[in-house]
């Protein structure tokens, strides 16, 4: 059984629409772990880590977009993160009618943790940066 992703306040950035998004983020994460927990059919788990990752990828765009409006410096190198994350979940997605299960599986895990480990080091320091420029 895989265990969904706890959100807490220490993971707001403190700009309500990287926050909003994050939170979004956890609950498609979160619904993807109820089906898989749940046995959901192939039909529905396709959906639900689709739509993951469509958002995944629509959220990086919005910050890349902040980013590049207010000439963060950090730019290219937190781009470079989210290249390979989504490289990695869209190449998960790839797989898993294939190889299956386990490998949504780990989809999950390494959204779980990169997101976690993201949003509570490097997109707190964009909001840092952007909360003086906003």
């Amino acid at each position: 059984m895989l265990q969904q992703l706890q959100w807490d306040a220490s993971y707001h950035v403190g700009l309500a629409e990287i926050d909003d998004d994050h939170l979004r983020l956890v609950g498609l994460l979160n619904g993807l772990i109820a089906g898989l927990n749940e046995q959901a059919s192939v039909e529905r788990i396709a959906g639900l880590l689709n739509e993951l990752v469509n958002y995944t990828a629509w959220h990086f765009r919005h910050e890349e977009r902040l980013m590049q409006s207010y000439r963060y410096p950090e730019f290219i190198a937190h781009k470079r993160q989210h290249t390979q994350l989504i490289e990695e979940a869209t190449s998960c997605q790839s797989r898993w009618q294939s190889e299956g299960l386990p490998v949504v599986q780990t989809v999950v895990e390494l959204l779980k943790g990169w997101l976690l480990n993201h949003v509570l080091i490097v997109d707190k320091m964009l909001a840092e940066y952007l909360a003086e420029r906003i």
